[in-house]
């Protein structure tokens, strides 16, 4: 979708080229466009159900043109943990044979569920109990984070600049991720997440622009369920987000005043320390049941397991120096070639994940209004911004990923920013005529322009064969081909010689294995076999290989 790219730039130049020599242009329309989103941003909690319903439909409409099958081994596993939480259980005891069903992002032992924080879970189990689809529980997760987002504009921003940046960034997010086979708004159409966490950073910083003007009990309690919310999603990128809302707070509380100010002041801490504390209980309680610690969260100990190592870059790069004192030839030269890979690795990496970031995040239309941010510097709501966001891009860059859902929780703060340079350039005056005020007009329709051209070449992916079917689809196909069939399958799998933990992973299952009508099994030595076969004995056996595009699986007895 890189074409769209050039489409918004073509069309923001278009733009500035109008408002330079005629920036009446379209005057009537515009004014009664603004009359209108006028009278409903006044109604505040109106034109944030609006914003959230708006989201909630469009996710729903495009996934009625074809339903999104799970494609990354990250989204099978939020489905684990998914069916585990509506089967009304945290976790699931070991599998049996648990060596059979180990995949990637799946703990086995002590007990068998996902290694991510449970919050993205939630939401799925919620759609599942609801309608029996987990995708529901996408949609509604993302209607409430641009609803959290409208919200939280509404303390940074006037009414009317709060519902057209709520508009536009439910628009713009994710019309440009093409990182994986032209994927569209993946925070609303897939199973691996995003808005979860957005969800908690419009909460936050929201309710803190609310606390710091009224010390209210409810904005504190506000703040403390958002910053639950980041804890149960993003701990990492949620705590490298709150440090600097917590310095706020601390300024805040401590600062001078009457001494009623004071005492008011102290009765939101409560509050906010009674929330976290049901919050902290809460995960401490998920974490012991997953891996029999409240302090060992599912991620370290599957990492932990898995033999996976730090997930951050220093270790990599600067692996120890061999003991001298064991080793009679030292390897320097080996760990310092190491060290150089990993070095233009991440050079690599990092010149894909700025440009991920900017294409998903900014884009064109976000890059002209933070253009104007220089002249907000003065205003210490945009400065706590950029140094919040510019704190959780640091952060993440001593980590080995950056996808843009990992930047979630600072989303809403990237919106304010960019409003906020809106409005500054609005102000901008070429020649005595209002280009400004043209071009601030005018960025709303580029933003819904853009939108129009990415919708229309969703449904164009979606419903021609423009692509060849991958791996997740030929394995959706033959669970319902086998459903379909009636009775219960094993299905072994077979991984190719070559196969070091790629991204087509076939081995995945729900929480409860002897309801499944389709099991999947990975392949070990003949004894393991045998006693996998042993160990269900009513469920008719397959043999598949994996990683290929033609899926030809057959029976047991004759492969």
């Amino acid at each position: 979708m890189h074409g769209l790219l050039y489409f918004e730039g073509g069309a923001l130049a278009a733009l500035v080229t109008l408002a330079l020599f005629r920036p009446g242009f379209a005057a009537p329309i515009r004014r009664r466009v603004s009359r209108w989103v006028g009278r409903l941003a006044r109604r505040k909690a109106l034109a944030a159900a609006a914003v959230g319903l708006l989201a909630l439909g469009i996710s729903a409409g495009l996934s009625s043109v074809r339903w999104p099958v799970p494609r990354v081994q990250d989204e099978f596993s939020y489905l684990l943990a998914a069916d585990t939480f509506a089967h009304g259980r945290l976790t699931n005891p070991t599998p049996p044979l648990a060596e059979h069903f180990e995949s990637r992002h799946i703990l086995v032992e002590p007990t068998y569920q996902s290694k991510y924080p449970p919050a993205q879970g939630l939401f799925l189990a919620f759609g599942q109990v609801l309608t029996g689809s987990p995708l529901v529980g996408v949609w509604i997760s993302w209607a409430l984070a641009c609803a959290a987002l409208t919200w939280m504009l509404q303390a940074w921003v006037p009414p009317r600049w709060a519902l057209l940046g709520g508009v536009v960034a439910l628009t713009h997010f994710g019309v440009f991720d093409d990182w994986y086979r032209g994927r569209f708004l993946y925070w609303s159409l897939s199973y691996w997440g995003g808005a979860v966490p957005m969800l908690g950073g419009g909460l936050v910083f929201g309710a803190l622009r609310r606390l710091v003007r009224e010390a209210k009990p409810r904005h504190a309690a506000v703040l403390a369920v958002g910053l639950g919310v980041l804890a149960a999603s993003r701990p990492y990128e949620g705590l490298v987000a709150s440090l600097p809302v917590a310095a706020v707070f601390a300024w805040w509380l401590a600062r001078g005043g009457r001494e009623g100010d004071a005492a008011r002041r102290w009765r939101v801490v409560f509050p906010i320390a009674a929330v976290l504390a049901v919050a902290g209980a809460g995960l401490g309680y998920y974490n012991y049941r997953v891996t029999g610690d409240p302090l060992l969260m599912p991620h370290a100990a599957h990492e932990s397991a898995s033999g996976m190592g730090s997930h951050f870059v220093l270790p990599r790069i600067f692996p120890e120096s061999p003991d001298p004192e064991t080793e009679a030839e030292p390897s320097e030269a080996v760990d310092e070639g190491g060290a150089r890979r990993w070095r233009w690795w991440l050079t690599r990496e990092y010149e894909r994940r700025f440009e991920r970031l900017w294409s998903f995040y900014l884009g064109p239309l976000f890059t002209m209004a933070l253009l104007a941010l220089p002249w907000a510097w003065r205003d210490r709501w945009a400065r706590f911004g950029l140094l919040t966001c510019g704190a959780l891009i640091v952060a993440n860059l001593a980590t080995l990923a950056g996808f843009p859902h990992y930047y979630a929780p600072v989303a809403p703060l990237v919106v304010a920013l960019a409003v906020t340079g809106l409005r500054r350039l609005r102000l901008w005056r070429f020649r005595g005529r209002p280009v400004g005020r043209a071009m601030a007009a005018g960025m709303p329709a580029v933003a819904l322009a853009t939108f129009a051209g990415a919708l229309a070449l969703h449904l164009y992916y979606s419903l021609a064969p423009v692509y060849p079917k991958i791996w997740s689809e030929y394995r959706a196909e033959t669970i319902e081909r086998l459903e379909a069939a009636g009775g219960k399958h094993l299905i072994v799998v077979r991984p190719p010689p070559e196969h070091r933990g790629r991204n087509d992973e076939w081995v995945y299952n729900g929480a409860d294995f002897e309801a499944q009508t389709v099991l999947w099994a990975r392949e070990m030595d003949p004894a393991s076999n045998a006693r996998l076969l042993a160990r269900f004995p009513d469920r008719k056996a397959w043999s598949l290989k994996a990683n290929t595009r033609r899926v030809r699986f057959t029976p047991w007895e004759k492969r």
